[in-house]
């Protein structure tokens, strides 16, 4: 028997408000500080290898036009793209100036082989993206994969969360652990 339907549960009873609760405003209204949800997968996603949904951060393999535009009128004002240049060059359209012409923001954190692996610094600049940003965020790579791990590698060094927590996020969209040991090395978790 799995250990992450059980770790899930516990999260999202934990992260979610009370219904006693009233709605109070945050002082903080950044994407680094939006609330943190299971991922879900969005319909359509299969037709480019993976996109998922948690909260306001969508986690994708490489979107095509159509689905960025569609994201963009869902409300996305970020696109992070994870992708190094060699891996971009067999993208069959360019997607920096497709996000532009949207309205769209762009920031590219290469993360893949060296020298782009990952890294603490990758945490950082995605940190940084986030909380230069309201609404909602696209974080993408080729598979989904990447951009899981990098997700959830934030998730335990700026939000507090486990990382057995992120591991049941990660068999979600990936099939398999966060590996934020990657990005994180030894780090203890946030308190």
């Amino acid at each position: 028997m799995s250990v992450y339907p059980a770790v899930l549960a516990s999260l999202v009873l934990v992260l979610a408000p009370s219904q006693d609760d009233e709605p109070k405003p945050r002082p903080d209204s950044s994407l680094a500080s939006a609330p943190v949800e299971a991922p879900e997968a969005v319909e359509g996603g299969k037709e480019i290898g993976g996109l998922y949904r948690s909260g306001p951060i969508y986690l994708a393999a490489q979107p095509d036009p159509e689905t960025l535009t569609r994201l963009t009128k869902d409300g996305v004002t970020v696109v992070i793209n994870l992708r190094p240049p060699e891996e971009m060059e067999s993208v069959p359209f360019d997607e920096p100036a497709l996000v532009k012409s949207l309205g769209v923001d762009y920031v590219s954190i290469p993360i893949g082989r060296p020298p782009y692996a990952p890294r603490l610094e990758a945490v950082e600049q995605l940190r940084e993206a986030l909380a230069s940003h309201e609404g909602k965020a696209l974080i993408h790579c080729s598979h989904a994969i990447r951009a899981s791990r990098l997700w959830s590698a934030h998730l335990v060094k700026d939000r507090g969360l486990t990382r057995e927590q992120v591991d049941a996020f990660t068999q979600i969209t990936t099939g398999g652990p966060a590996r934020v040991e990657l990005f994180l090395g030894d780090e203890p978790e946030a308190p």
